[in-house]
């Protein structure tokens, strides 16, 4: 795996076969780990990436940016097709909260989901 890139944000899958990466040269990475090697590279963000979640299924990302972004990546398909995108001028935090992605921002904790 090539680890030259700097790495601000790291999930595991729940079956422990994926890992993604979130970086500060604006991409998202999904590594196979039994390979070494990586599958998929997602592009969207205008600045590093600083936090991702995982669904507990492994389908779905949720990853915010310092571009003040979050967005919604659907992993399935080759090209991790872009779901959603919230954007705000506060701190962003992605989660996914009974198997659906979230967001939340600001200082009150407001949360929006997306998906089923």
């Amino acid at each position: 795996m090539d680890t030259s890139r700097k790495s601000a944000a790291w999930r595991l899958s729940g079956d422990g076969k994926r890992l993604v990466s979130g970086s500060s040269d604006k991409t998202i990475k999904v590594w196979d780990l039994a390979a070494g090697k990586e599958t998929l590279t997602l592009r969207g963000h205008s600045q590093g990436v600083s936090r991702l979640a995982l669904s507990g299924n492994g389908q779905q990302l949720v990853s915010a940016s310092w571009d003040t972004t979050i967005k919604v990546w659907d992993l399935e398909g080759r090209h991790g097709n872009l779901y959603a995108r919230w954007a705000q001028r506060r701190h962003l935090e992605p989660g996914v909260e009974q198997g659906r992605p979230v967001a939340g921002s600001g200082r009150r904790g407001q949360r929006s989901s997306y998906g089923t």
